[in-house]
């Protein structure tokens, strides 16, 4: 099945789809589909950068020892492989950084995960850690740095809390 959806800001049309067997894109807003990377991969999260098409991100619950983000730099023809250092196979949303395409940011069953350098190193939200995340809500244009998120765990919906976080 479909684990997200991402739609591409600046090229309309485009939306790449993360699925249990890898990414597909869709070049006609979602009327037909291809195959397109990481065929046989579990992708359960994917993000187009706001302003530039041909950077993808994706998710991958790679093995039951390790998880992943892969980073395309070239519309996914090709992609580089970055570990979390952290393994989960529930990763839900994964969004770029509209002012700076080095930073992305993962909500994870363990916690917000951010790089600052493409990818290359993961490190935890502080406050964040410990099984606290459900899903992480895209921030606007010019609030990147304030991502609202919100608790999974509590005696019940109501108690829910969203919260914004600040580094």
């Amino acid at each position: 099945g479909v684990a997200g959806l991402a739609f591409s800001a600046s090229e309309p049309g485009v939306v790449w789809a993360a699925t249990g067997d890898g990414l597909y894109r869709s070049a006609d807003g979602g009327a037909s589909w291809s195959a397109a990377a990481l065929r046989g991969l579990s992708v359960r999260a994917v993000a187009i950068h706001p302003s530039d098409g041909r950077e993808v991100w994706a998710a991958v619950a790679d093995s039951e020892l390790i998880s992943s983000v892969w980073r395309s730099r070239d519309g996914g023809n090709t992609f580089e492989r970055h570990e979390l250092g952290v393994w989960t196979d529930r990763m839900w949303e994964l969004a770029v950084d509209v002012d700076d395409a080095s930073a992305a940011y993962l909500a994870t069953d363990r916690g917000l995960l951010i790089t600052r350098d493409g990818g290359e190193s993961w490190e935890g939200a502080a406050g964040t850690l410990g099984g606290k995340m459900s899903r992480l809500v895209l921030a606007r244009p010019g609030a990147v740095r304030r991502i609202p998120v919100q608790a999974l765990h509590g005696p019940a919906p109501a108690a829910w809390a969203a919260r914004a976080l600040r580094w």
